[in-house]
């Protein structure tokens, strides 16, 4: 199966244009080659008043001539350097015509075959023939290793989760024991417990007397309740 590249419509393109370009030239050069014409007429007309007063050096049959009975080639080198050079440029164009779209084509099919996968290539080399029907990138081989090594993360973890959650509701037991506590204290009218630490009022610390005055409790005790809500909510 051969690739079908859209520099190839671009490289046809320019070589219509270089073909009518040149075309172009040469009818460019050929009104060229006719005005040049008409100006050496010109000045050879406008020559014969001052031959004429010159006396008998045209004859008397050259006033009465047509336009078309001079012969203006052989009278002016300028006329012939004209033509030769119209003649060269003619057979330049020529040998463009004749040369060029076979050196686009060549340079085209070496471009084509610098961008042909490889893959198309070897299925070309292949004795049937024809191209599998494959996609253009290759794939890594599978390998089994990373996916045991996620899939035995993944079960430690698991194994892990109980014990976590353990130690999280654990966590939060002892906090809403300590909020427990200071909302007992702030709304009694005795102020912080004395009597020794229990279950119900565990030890209270010089820090924790500080935080309860700034009002870091309050924040404290609505994460607890939140986290509580949390827990109980995982646990349905």
């Amino acid at each position: 199966m051969e690739v079908v590249h859209p520099l190839n419509g671009l490289l046809t393109q320019q070589l219509q244009q270089t073909l009518k370009s040149s075309k172009a030239g040469e009818i460019g050069i050929t009104q060229a080659l006719q005005a040049a014409q008409e100006q050496v007429a010109a000045r050879l007309y406008s020559c014969i008043p001052f031959l004429q007063q010159c006396g008998d050096a045209v004859p008397s049959q050259a006033y009465d001539a047509p336009e078309e009975a001079l012969t203006l080639a052989p009278l002016d080198d300028e006329y012939q350097q004209l033509q030769e050079k119209v003649g060269e440029v003619s057979q330049r164009l020529a040998d463009y015509r004749a040369c060029v779209p076979v050196v686009l084509e060549e340079k085209l099919a070496t471009y084509l075959a610098t961008c042909r996968p490889a893959l198309e290539t070897a299925a070309a080399e292949q004795p049937g023939g024809d191209a599998a029907p494959c996609s253009t990138t290759q794939r890594a081989p599978f390998s089994a290793e990373p996916s045991d090594h996620l899939r035995a993360s993944f079960s430690h973890l698991i194994t892990r989760m109980p014990s976590v959650r353990a130690k999280l509701e654990e966590a939060l037991e002892r906090l809403e024991r300590i909020v427990g506590a200071v909302e007992a204290s702030s709304t009694s009218p005795v102020g912080l417990p004395t009597t020794p630490a229990s279950p119900a009022y565990p030890p209270v610390s010089p820090a924790f007397r500080e935080a309860l005055q700034s009002g870091k409790i309050t924040t404290r005790r609505k994460v607890a309740r939140e986290c509580l809500a949390a827990v109980a909510f995982q646990a349905l």
